[in-house]
């Protein structure tokens, strides 16, 4: 019947316990003191024993330190070799050994078991909750520990007090201090058994058996009688059993768990390097011929195993270029040292692959070799490419978009960059940008805290219409549309911003175009219905008044006349707004109608007790209506007199620019407050008590026949109107070639 290795092990254990039980039990009948001869010779080979293994576990540790780095294991081995040596002393001082002439009484030898063993305690309790010192430290006190020691019981031994009584027994202090001992090998156990501090628990079984055996054994120590007697024998026996599971526990610490380690790593090491989905190859170092390489790597040069090994890369397809290359890495590779290169290699000269080469040294069969990884990266180099291609084309799209773009960071609102259709809007150079808020270049700090709002609540702002000031301060409308991104790993906001500033004025310009178009669709049927009756009204009305019997009502019929005329003048308005039929442009200067227009307004501005001042530039002639342009001025300048007070001053000026002239007309009023401005030009509306509403309606008709723009700069100090005509396109042609 076959017995397993751990029972076999335990029935030893238990013989042990089994002997010592009987040893006790009948100890009257069993016990003999031996012959000294005999007890000695049993007791040098018992002892050598011990000897032996001591020293076989002090040198496997001290000789495996420079590869484990052990602080732990070189305590072991400095501990180990102190037993041993106490152990070789006490053998050869022991009763009756002709060595030395201590072993007279005895005395030496059983201080140096005790040391020995209380050493050996203790160290193994410090061994287990590991709490080994520093390599210096174990060094430095085992040297002095072990001098010292053999100094105090070798040359004092005669002053210490007696372990042995005169008969060759034990003394009450030799039976406590193997208490102690005993006491330290059960703390010992307990320690090992709670802690689990090893790693496998075939090394923690043998010691735990051991530490039990040397209990047993110290126990044996302190009732025999006699030094020669079977009690003693019996110690030095469990002793014996004891090192010996010692010995097989520090066997699988410093060999068995090792090799095993070694052996599962190779196989391990097989495993991956045959199923590893990249390359691998082993160069042997002198030659770079190919000791082993896997299956991947042979996919990639679609060349059988038996083609590969004992040849270099150059004999198996590699061109010579990209040979040197490898050669060139491998010669700056040291040893232990990763490096990664990539290299355009090609295989079979078919195709062009991208490899990324690793290269490190190894030892294989015993050889200094390099372990070379080949990782097909041609995918990812297209990928690559193809990512920094569309990296580019979202950069050209930012920076060439026709929309105002910014990206802001979320945690502190600042900007970290725009395209150059923001700076280019707004006025900014990109390094006064870079780092500021949005609200540090001109957006209303309000509207700002509401898209933030918005953002939060919905996650995304659309066409959300607002007004930002440029670098110069000007003011103009947005749309602004934005989103929350997360940019590797931080928030960001991506704001959109169309600039409407135009197209509100183009829809401001349209609004008051409708209303003409209103007012000339109400003007062309009312105009002729009423003013006929009204002329034959008239009619009557001057033959009454020249009647002699109608004279006294004869200021009632002016007034009414007077107020006919009035009406007239509303429709002639009217039907001015309403003329469909295209004005006659003609070349003329605008200089000479103002000049002919200037000694009427004069007369106007006399009489209101105010002030008046032409200052006509040198421009060219344009393409205009006279009559128009009379009625343009009137209605302007009159308008212009009737906002001022006494002694202000009208000033009107033409000036060339570019390709257009301009016509301002100034005045010194009160000016227009903004929710007027906005409704200005607007027919019917108006701010003075008996206006019409149709005198500044009818100059943008009139700008708007001349392809003519109207702009209004209105604040406290008086309102500017400025009209700017273009020039004719044949005047244009010839600036353009004069540039």
């Amino acid at each position: 019947m076959h017995l397993s290795s751990s029972f076999k092990d335990s029935l030893v254990v238990l013989s042990a316990v089994f002997l010592l039980i009987i040893s006790r039990l009948l100890s009257s009948l069993v016990y003999l003191v031996i012959q000294p001869n005999y007890y000695l010779t049993m007791h040098t080979i018992l002892e050598t024993f011990s000897i032996v293994v001591s020293l076989t576990i002090s040198f496997q540790c001290i000789i495996l330190y420079p590869y484990t780095k052990s602080d732990r294991r070189l305590f072991l081995g400095i501990l180990f070799l102190l037993v041993g040596l106490f152990d070789m002393m006490h053998t050869l001082s022991y009763k009756g050994m002709p060595f030395f002439g201590l072993s007279i009484t005895g005395e030496r030898a059983t201080y140096f078991w005790l040391i020995a063993r209380t050493t050996q305690a203790i160290g193994l309790v410090l061994y287990i909750l590991n709490r080994s010192p520093r390599k210096k430290v174990i060094l430095t006190f085992g040297l002095t520990y072990l001098l010292t020691v053999c100094f105090i019981i070798i040359k004092l031994g005669h002053l210490l007090p007696p372990m042995l009584n005169k008969a060759g027994g034990v003394t009450g202090l030799k039976i406590v201090a193997e208490y102690i001992i005993c006491s330290l090998d059960i703390i010992a156990a307990i320690f090992l058994w709670s802690t689990k501090f090893l790693n496998d628990r075939e090394e923690s079984k043998y010691l735990i058996y051991a530490l039990f055996l040397m209990l047993f054994s110290e126990f044996t120590f302190t009732f025999y009688k006699n030094v020669y007697d079977i009690d003693s024998f019996f110690g030095h026996v469990f002793k014996v059993i004891g090192y010996s599971f010692l010995l097989r526990s520090i066997l699988v610490s410093n060999v068995k768990i090792p090799f095993i380690r070694e052996i599962i790593s190779k196989h391990n090491f097989d495993k991956v390097f045959q199923f590893a989905p990249v390359g691998l190859a082993i160069l042997e170092k002198s030659t770079h011929e190919f000791l082993e390489v896997n299956e991947s790597f042979r996919n990639y040069f679609k060349i059988p195993l038996g083609d590969i090994i004992g040849k270099t890369l150059l004999e198996i397809g590699l061109s010579e270029h990209e040979w040197h290359k490898v050669i060139k890495l491998i010669q700056e590779t040291n040893y232990g040292v990763l490096e990664s290169k990539n290299l355009e290699i090609v295989l079979n000269s078919k195709e062009n692959i991208a490899v990324l080469i690793s290269i490190g040294t190894i030892n294989f069969n015993h050889k200094e070799c390099f372990l070379c990884s080949f990782t097909d990266i041609t995918k990812q180099k297209r990928l690559q490419e193809s990512l920094r291609m569309s990296e580019e084309r979202l950069l050209k799209v930012f920076k060439s978009s026709p929309s105002m773009i910014s990206i802001v960071r979320k945690s502190d609102n600042s900007l970290i960059d725009v395209n150059d259709q923001f700076l280019s809007k707004r006025g900014f150079l990109l390094e006064e940008v870079i780092g500021k808020t949005l609200i540090d270049l001109g957006f209303p700090q309000k509207e700002y805290n509401d898209l933030l709002d918005l953002l939060k609540n919905r996650g995304f702002i659309t066409n959300y219409e607002t007004k930002m000031a440029k670098k110069d301060g000007l003011k103009g409308s947005i749309l602004v549309s934005g989103e929350s991104v997360n940019i590797n790993g931080e928030e960001y906001i991506i704001f959109s911003t169309s600039d409407i500033t135009e197209l509100k004025r183009l829809q401001a310009e349209i609004f008051h175009l409708d209303r003409l178009n209103l007012v000339a669709q109400m003007a062309a049927g009312i105009g002729h219905e009423i003013r006929n009756p009204m002329t034959t009204v008239r009619g009557y009305l001057q033959l009454l008044g020249v009647k002699p019997e109608y004279s006294s009502q004869k200021s009632i019929f002016e007034l009414m006349i007077s107020e006919l005329d009035r009406a007239n003048s509303i429709i002639s308005e009217f039907l001015s707004l309403a003329r469909t039929k295209k004005a006659e442009l003609e070349l003329q200067n605008l200089n000479d109608i103002l000049n002919n227009l200037y000694p009427l307004l004069e007369a106007d501005t006399f009489n209101q007790n105010k002030q008046i001042e032409f200052v006509p530039g040198t421009i060219p002639d344009i393409l205009i209506n006279k009559k128009e342009i009379t009625q343009l001025v009137l209605n302007l300048t009159r308008n212009g007199l009737e906002a001022m007070k006494e002694r202000g001053r009208l000033r009107i000026t033409t000036i060339s620019e570019m390709d257009h002239v301009v016509l301002t007309v100034e005045d010194e009023g009160c000016g227009i407050s903004n929710e007027d401005l906005a409704k200005l030009g607007t027919p019917f509306f108006t701010t003075k008590d008996y206006g019409t509403g149709l005198g500044i309606a009818t100059c943008f008709k009139i700008a708007q026949n001349h392809q003519a723009k109207i702009d209004i700069d209105s604040g406290s100090q008086g309102t500017k109107f400025t009209i700017t005509f273009p020039l004719p396109l044949e005047l244009m042609a010839g600036n353009q070639k004069a540039v």
